[in-house]
């Protein structure tokens, strides 16, 4: 059997051992974890299980040794609590603290702003829930951290802050990733949000009749105001949520077609990971994660742009696999034979 580097044998056990829902024996692991069921005598691998064990501990992974009881076996076990760092919380103020220093390290040495900018685009992705909204004008707009934009960014985000404090419809030529060249949009304005590092527009498509959500880097023109010359040009809807448009899944991010009920299985190698994303507040509102008794892990989600779900899941590759329903089984399929074509 192939030899496989050791930071590969290392991260096979702890995956081995965080997947179990139960300690796990030497026997089990000297089977079946990648890394220690090759040919070599059994002492040899004992040997070198015993000094991965120690170093995985000094590293700070909590491998620990659990006595038999009357309802459990005895064996090894990685304590979840102990393993995974707790969910990334910040107030608004913490947040403004923030937009404060981005702000001031604008103009600093390149190696820093970068390093700091990093950060925070991380900051940003990793918990867009956490981050208080604030009120503009009586609209829930999720508060930026003040990362720096491009002069047109800004001008049209000013632009756009404008058209939604009084109501005005616009028009914009945008270049969609869907068509092949650019189309004039007009658009009535519900709300702004960052995500990601990016300003997002979201409001009522006049040309479709439906709310949408529009990347504003991919604006080709200035703004146009297309309205009356005074007062409001519509009413925003009392119950529009921003949230429910800009969020930390892609496939919830745009409204092409029906919303359907999805559900895609994760093999035991990485369910665990995938659940504990979930509890650490990765997932979206609606989203429901079983534990199969095979092992397998069962994820059900809303998706209003099924291809963005698909592409998300093609990523795991032999890993994961949508079950459900057959429309989108159907795309996932079409979307693999393109994929295999192309190369």
């Amino acid at each position: 059997m192939e030899k496989i580097p050791k930071y590969e044998r290392l991260l096979n056990l702890i995956s081995y051992l965080l997947k179990s829902p139960t300690p796990v024996t030497w026997a089990d692991i000297r089977g079946n974890a990648v890394g220690y069921d090759d040919d070599a005598e059994d002492a040899s691998v004992k040997r070198r299980f015993e000094r991965d064990k120690d170093e995985l501990r000094a590293m700070g992974v909590p491998v620990e040794f659990v006595p038999a009881t009357r309802f459990i076996g005895e064996g090894y076990i990685i304590n979840k609590g102990n393993f995974f760092l707790p969910p990334i919380e910040i107030s608004a103020d913490e947040a403004l603290a923030l937009s404060v220093v981005a702000a001031g390290l604008a103009g600093a040495k390149r190696g820093v702003y970068s390093e700091a900018r990093s950060a925070l685009l991380k900051l940003v992705a990793s918990m867009p829930a956490q981050v208080d909204a604030i009120e503009f004008p009586d609209e829930k707009m999720v508060l930026s951290l003040g990362l720096p934009t491009s002069r047109k960014t800004e001008k049209l985000r000013e632009g756009l802050a404008g058209a939604l404090a009084r109501r005005k419809s616009v028009s914009f030529i945008y270049h969609s990733p869907a068509r092949e060249r650019p189309r004039r949009t007009t658009a009535d304005p519900y709300g702004l949000a960052v995500w990601s590092g990016g300003w997002y527009l979201v409001g009522l498509c006049r040309e479709h009749g439906e709310i949408r959500v529009w990347n504003v880097e991919r604006f080709a023109s200035n703004l146009k105001f297309t309205g009356g010359k005074t007062g409001p040009d519509y009413r925003i809807p009392k119950d529009f949520d921003i949230r429910r448009y800009v969020g930390p899944v892609r496939w919830q991010l745009h409204e092409k077609g029906k919303p359907m009920r999805a559900k895609v299985i994760f093999h035991p190698d990485i369910a665990w990971m995938i659940e504990e994303s979930r509890r650490a507040g990765a997932g979206s509102a609606g989203e429901v994660f079983r534990r199969r008794k095979d092992g397998w892990g069962e994820l059900e989600v809303r998706a209003t742009d099924p291809q963005a779900l698909v592409n998300w899941v093609l990523k795991f590759g032999r890993n994961a696999r949508i079950t459900g329903p057959p429309s989108l089984v159907k795309l996932a399929v079409g979307t693999l034979r393109r994929a295999i074509e192309s190369y």
